[in-house]
């Protein structure tokens, strides 16, 4: 379900953060290629990162740099819409393209979006499956809406 709303936002190619709290240096070398199977929650405001629940100004940190062909902005449905939310969808290839340390505790790794060889999760289909009510159903449901008016009329005469 979740997929199928998603696949109706537009793809956005832009760059994105996403904040860490631990060290993640040494799993993300420069000229590595990986799949992040999960949803990953990013933004498009740096700023947002300050915050000590996504990356913070202290302790082991990685700040991840991404050029992404495929995310979703979800920043208009979310509750936190100050947090300008991009979506990467599960599945996605990335590449480590360059890492640094500029200070004591914070890396940066800056990765960009490829393409893998094969498809890793198969995209939804535009085609709604619609359920059709057999004539029985049907029937049951249209005898309930007219003893919902019936009774709604009498209500309204009897205490107006």
């Amino acid at each position: 379900l979740i997929l199928t709303a998603l696949e109706k936002l537009p793809s956005a190619r832009c760059y994105v953060y996403r904040g860490v709290n631990l060290d993640l240096a040494n799993q993300y070398t420069q000229g590595k290629t990986f799949v992040w199977w999960g949803f990953s929650s990013c933004t498009t405001s740096i700023e947002v990162l300050e915050n000590e629940q996504f990356l913070g100004k202290t302790g082991q940190r990685t700040l991840f740099t991404i050029e992404c062909d495929s995310g979703k902005d979800i920043g208009g449905h979310s509750y936190f819409q100050s947090e300008k939310e991009v979506l990467l969808l599960a599945a996605r290839q990335f590449m480590v393209v360059g890492c640094l340390r500029p200070a004591p505790g914070l890396h940066m790794i800056q990765l960009k979006e490829t393409k893998p060889p094969i498809t890793l999760l198969q995209p939804v289909t535009n085609q709604s499956v619609q359920i059709k009510p057999t004539p029985e159903q049907f029937g049951r449901k249209l005898l309930t809406s007219v003893k919902v008016m019936i009774l709604a009329h009498f209500w309204k005469s009897e205490f107006s």
